[in-house]
């Protein structure tokens, strides 16, 4: 499970469309398209429908490389898009999601509600964590604890502990909007 690189990529462009034009040169597969680096294939002898997660890699100066994961080998990475399709398409076809599609719909499924609740948060709200996390120097905090928000950007919450004005802190969105940590996480 490496990657592949060869100087004839000498950018992501040229590597993705080479590497969709390779699939759908088999026969085998139809491909629909592209969301992000997620390539929407469906297989011409079962019709069913599948992603692929084409991982880009930068390999000196003018070379990248690839590494691909099929949806139902688990991927790690997360596309909302890429996900809907797949949700579509299986329900247009009456199928069911094999190997780790199911796991991965369903993370998909929660970064879009995570995202759609760290919109709702504002300047000036008072939010809570939803799970203990220690700061790199040593400070701790628990799932519960209050926090007055400065301001959201790019998936980041800026913000500082209830009440004060220091330290100011920039925290991962899954600090507050995840799901919320029992007891027995801890």
């Amino acid at each position: 499970m490496g990657w592949t690189s060869s100087p004839k990529w000498y950018n992501p462009s040229v590597l993705r469309k080479e590497y969709a034009e390779d699939v759908a040169r088999s026969g085998k597969f139809t491909v629909v398209g592209w969301e992000g680096s997620w390539l929407k294939v469906i297989n011409n002898q079962s019709n069913r429908p599948f992603v692929i997660d084409v991982m880009v890699h930068k390999f000196g100066k003018a070379e990248y490389g690839y590494k691909d994961v099929e949806g139902s080998s688990g991927p790690y990475d997360v596309n909302q898009r890429a996900a809907r399709w797949l949700r579509t398409e299986l329900a247009k076809r009456g199928l069911e999601p094999e190997g780790y599609e199911g796991d991965w719909l369903a993370r998909c499924e929660r970064a879009a509600e995570g995202d759609a609740r760290l919109k709702a948060i504002k300047p000036g709200d008072v939010i809570e964590a939803v799970r203990d996390f220690e700061l790199c120097d040593g400070r701790e905090y628990k799932a519960g604890d209050k926090f007055d928000v400065r301001y959201v950007k790019r998936g980041m919450v800026y913000c500082t502990p209830h009440g004060v004005s220091w330290p100011y802190m920039r925290l991962r969105k899954y600090i507050f909007v995840g799901p919320r940590q029992t007891a027995d996480e801890e």
